[in-house]
């Protein structure tokens, strides 16, 4: 996990734009047991540079399960929220079907 890491922040570092290295971050996060806040941090970096990235989401909702430390109402409270914020055309407000 930890050369993962160091690839995607290095790719973080040559395209400081792109959304997808944070986006797989935080699944790394996930899968390493690095807690909420990590996991959080690097999903405010992937939305920062794309409010709609759907694999930023995805894994986000997957890290507030409780498979992996969350709560089923977390994962739910994020998936309805995420949802009712989201730009038409997304895929978004299917993360309430995922949750499910």
């Amino acid at each position: 996990m930890e050369m993962t890491r160091e690839a995607l922040l290095m790719c973080a570092d040559l395209l400081p734009e792109d959304p997808t290295p944070w986006a797989y971050l935080i699944m790394v996060a996930v899968y390493n047991g690095d807690g909420e806040e990590v996991e959080r941090a690097y999903f405010e970096q992937a939305i920062q540079r794309s409010g709609n990235s759907w694999i930023a989401h995805m894994h986000r909702l997957t890290g507030l399960t409780e498979k992996y430390g969350g709560s089923h109402a977390q994962m739910f409270k994020f998936a309805y929220e995420t949802a009712s914020k989201a730009e038409q055309g997304t895929l978004l407000p299917a993360l309430i079907l995922k949750a499910h």
